[in-house]
């Protein structure tokens, strides 16, 4: 529902002074960030997480990549994430790490791939952009990376590539 009753902007729109102007930018803010958080929230589980959900939740983030970008999952064989907890993390990891990528690498190709060794997962997020930006943006979304690799035991990594680019490691345990 939209900030003000009708009334109120009816009474805003009558009025010419600069203050009632910027009263109804200001609504107008308002009302464009409550849209954006909705549509945010809707988001937040994109896609059913179960032991097999994790490949399909990655399948479709590479999917959704914006045109002349190329993101590609490599999942041989299929990893099976026990927890859904864990996999849900994994899966934000990813997804940041795919946005830095993105918005201030500006990657043009990235790569996602799961591989799994005795009882470790290790996820790698390789991209061809800018080797370690440091936006405010990139330094908030690294620090939720850390922190969700450290609420499943995990490791995280980054490694500036040689040609460009930088590869995001994180290993945790998969336990049955």
């Amino acid at each position: 529902t939209p900030i003000g009753t009708p009334a109120l902007l009816k009474e805003h729109r009558r009025a010419t002074s600069p203050s009632a102007e910027r009263a109804e930018h200001l609504a107008q803010l308002i009302n464009t960030s409550v849209v954006q958080a909705r549509n945010m929230a809707r988001g937040i589980n994109p896609v059913e997480i179960d032991s097999a959900g994790l490949m399909s939740a990655l399948q479709e983030l590479a999917l959704r990549a914006p045109n002349g970008v190329h993101i590609e999952l490599r999942c041989e064989p299929p990893v099976l994430v026990h927890s859904t907890e864990v996999a849900l993390h994994v899966f934000r990891i990813a997804q940041e790490a795919v946005l830095n990528a993105l918005r201030d690498a500006h990657a043009t190709r990235i790569l996602i791939r799961l591989d799994e060794q005795e009882n470790e997962v290790t996820l790698h997020v390789s991209d061809n952009g800018e080797a370690n930006p440091e936006s405010p943006d990139s330094r908030i979304g690294i620090g939720i990376m850390k922190y969700r690799a450290l609420a499943i035991g995990g490791r995280l990594h980054f490694e500036p590539l040689a040609g460009g680019g930088t590869t995001v490691t994180c290993t945790f345990p998969n336990q049955p």
